[in-house]
């Protein structure tokens, strides 16, 4: 089950060929705000991109996934002030610089949740700064 709060957003063309096919195999199920979709206006809900995935075929879902991680342009967590993470390289692998985030987070910031869980970093140094920019 995925988090109902994770947007996803994906090249226009690479979604509209799957909502197309979505919609060519079950023409009786309507998605709202699917035009938005389409258009590359919105996000998508992970959790509805999950649950179109799963009506294709083993076959048909494996070739739609590696088409989403090639064209995968942000994901973000909800609608809030937060930013989205743009262009991530999917699948997340461990890394030096997935290790330095890491280490940065644990020595010069943390993660706080009120509604939301939150990461911070805060440094003076301009060269870790943009380190953790980079990163």
């Amino acid at each position: 089950m995925c988090n109902k709060n994770i947007y996803v957003k994906i090249n226009k063309e690479t979604i509209n060929q799957i909502l197309t096919e979505f919609i060519k195999n079950n023409p009786k199920i309507k998605i709202k705000n699917i035009w938005f979709y389409k258009k590359g206006t919105y996000y998508i809900p992970l959790d509805l991109l999950v649950n179109i995935l799963n009506s294709f075929s083993t076959e048909e879902q494996f070739n739609f996934k590696k088409l989403i991680e090639s064209n995968l342009e942000a994901i973000r967590f909800g609608y809030g002030r937060g930013k989205p993470i743009k262009n991530p390289k999917l699948p997340i692998k461990f890394s030096p610089e997935l290790a330095r985030i890491c280490g940065h987070l644990i020595g010069d910031g943390g993660i706080t949740q009120d509604r939301a869980y939150t990461a911070h970093y805060t440094n003076k140094n301009e060269f870790l700064i943009q380190e953790f920019k980079q990163d």
